[in-house]
């Protein structure tokens, strides 16, 4: 983190695309993958799902409201009010999740979105919105 309590945030290696084709849809969820190449070394990494939702919550609701804004306005989300609460929007129908998860060779900091949500019962759709490195 900057010491003015900003992220140092490198260039978009994966830019946010409305009609992205989703990389999970379907049943199983618990077993959903992202794989994905480091924007740093370009090695392969391999992303749980379910696990990157549950650490990007946590990651993303202990930030500062300036940081929140900042990763916000990074990925070009749109904000909304809805029955009086705040609403951030996805560029698909779906929630939008962000969080940092290490490449599993190199170590650097990736920022990453990804959209995931229950489409039908029991069916989960989950697309890879955006990427990039974080500066250390």
């Amino acid at each position: 983190m900057h010491p003015a309590g900003r992220l140092r945030i490198r260039p978009l290696f994966v830019q946010p695309d409305r009609q992205r084709n989703a990389f999970f849809d379907g049943m199983g969820e618990e077993f959903a993958l992202l794989e994905l190449r480091c924007g740093c070394c370009q090695s392969m990494n391999e992303v749980r799902v379910l696990d990157f939702v549950c650490s990007a919550c946590d990651w993303f609701r202990g930030m500062s409201v300036a940081v929140q804004t900042q990763v916000l306005d990074f990925f070009d989300c749109k904000r909304s009010v809805w029955r009086g609460h705040p609403v951030i929007e996805s560029h698909d129908e779906g929630e939008p999740y962000f969080g940092l998860v290490p490449c599993q060779v190199c170590r650097v900091q990736m920022l990453l979105y990804i959209s995931f949500h229950e489409r039908q019962p029991a069916r989960y759709v989950a697309r890879f919105q955006g990427a990039a490195v974080l500066e250390t």
